[in-house]
């Protein structure tokens, strides 16, 4: 029976056996019985499968900034919010007691998060970096305070995500939109982040009690997550040269001896 609490809840596991022996024309007839615990395995499922993505979820974006020794497009700020972002998150989820499918990529991502930021930091020269000791300590202190925190206080962390989500998406949109290139944002990482955030719309129905402020939260940053993806689109060709400084030097050198030549 340890199965049954996998996918299927304690309720829908004798469903589940009941519909297996039904197969398959009398579980059509009886299949409005059927769809709710249908629904919540299937919204298990996706959970699962999020939190496993999440494992590779910001690893493009890690490499391409490991690869080129850069985090030129990137924006510190955003990514400080970000880790602020996940960090009460993961302290709402835990302190609310949800299913760990509901919101197990939330710790997964936010370790992520951190990694990125203290390489973010090294290759813009932000005076040595971070810490990694002390960024690790705020989070186990934050996490710590939010597990002895009253109710009151609890309900205020998803409006501190939902507030971070949005001012961390907009430096790094607006970044963008005056540089007019995305520098080395990874396309990889920000499709993720637009179907984790989808699908995670999907879960909270089923699994968080239509929570409204994690719809919320979700919804924001799919639709923000939506903006960047469409920069990428629009500015691909600027990126491209943008990556190839050298190519662009060398000809402008080749030009102007050219015209020496003429004159």
């Amino acid at each position: 029976m340890a199965s049954s609490y996998v996918v299927f809840s304690a309720e829908c596991w004798p469903v589940f056996l009941e519909g297996l022996g039904e197969l398959p024309l009398r579980w059509l007839g009886r299949i409005s019985y059927y769809v709710p615990c249908a629904t919540q395995a299937v919204s298990k499922v996706v959970g699962y499968g999020i939190i496993l993505g999440s494992f590779g979820y910001k690893v493009p974006q890690i490499v391409a900034v490991i690869s080129r020794k850069s985090a030129d497009g990137l924006s510190v700020a955003a990514m400080e919010l970000d880790v602020l972002v996940f960090l009460t998150s993961l302290g709402y989820s835990l302190r609310q007691e949800l299913p760990f499918s509901a919101f197990g990529e939330q710790a997964v991502v936010l370790a992520q998060n951190v990694v990125l930021l203290i390489l973010a930091k090294h290759f813009s020269g932000g005076g040595g970096g971070v810490d990694a000791r002390l960024l690790g300590g705020l989070v186990v202190f934050v996490l710590a305070c939010v597990a002895i925190a009253t109710i009151p206080v609890v309900a205020v962390l998803p409006l501190v995500s939902v507030a971070a989500s949005v001012a961390s998406r907009v430096p790094q949109i607006y970044q963008n939109q005056t540089h007019r290139t995305t520098g080395v944002l990874s396309s990889a990482t920000v499709l993720l982040n637009v179907l984790g955030a989808l699908a995670r719309v999907f879960t909270t129905l089923n699994e968080a009690k239509y929570d409204p402020i994690m719809l919320a939260s979700y919804t924001t940053s799919f639709l923000l997550s939506a903006i960047l993806l469409l920069q990428l689109l629009a500015f691909r060709h600027n990126n491209s040269d943008a990556h190839h400084p050298a190519t662009t030097t060398t000809t402008a050198t080749a030009t102007k001896k050219t015209d020496k030549k003429s004159d």
